[in-house]
């Protein structure tokens, strides 16, 4: 019979699979962007919105199982004047598309993430970035309602026309 040591360590190790495994699927996006290579990649005077489109169709036709990458984007109204201008022009060899990605990203100051499903671009005025936790440490009884606040008033009292 196992003991309750083994049993917590088991634990432990299922929790750390379950939270890891977002963050593995983000990887394998991540790891098939820097495999899908292109010999040549070039455009002229491209929106990064017509480049996007066309490293997505390349990317099916390079992908082994013809899948390619998926993306989606989340742009504020500035970000969407950024994406529908003509102003992107690459003439770029032996590049991944991870590394063109990564370029038009300097280039045009969107910005990028891969997730567990696909290439997600955005402006920084979207609201896209990542979420950030802050712990504060309280004392206790701080949160406590009945020592925090004044009683309340009850709802009958005319006492609202306090000068």
């Amino acid at each position: 019979m196992p003991t309750s040591k083994t049993c917590r360590i088991a634990c432990a190790l299922f929790v750390g699979l379950l939270l890891a495994a977002p963050g593995l699927r983000a990887g394998r996006v991540e790891r098939k962007a820097a495999a899908i290579r292109f010999a040549r990649f070039k455009v002229e005077d491209a929106s990064p919105h017509e480049v996007f489109d066309l490293l997505r169709q390349q990317a099916r036709k390079r992908d082994p199982r013809g899948v390619g990458i998926n993306i989606v984007y989340r742009l504020s109204p500035w970000g969407k004047r950024i994406f529908e201008t003509p102003s992107v022009n690459l003439a770029l060899t032996n590049v991944t598309f991870a590394e063109i990605v990564d370029c038009l990203h300097v280039m045009t100051g969107l910005k990028y993430r891969y997730n567990r499903y696909c290439l997600m671009i955005f402006d920084a005025r979207s609201g896209s970035d990542r979420m950030v936790t802050k712990i504060y440490d309280l004392n206790a009884g701080v949160l406590d309602s009945t020592r925090t606040r004044d009683e309340a008033d009850d709802i009958g009292d005319d006492d609202d026309n306090r000068d």
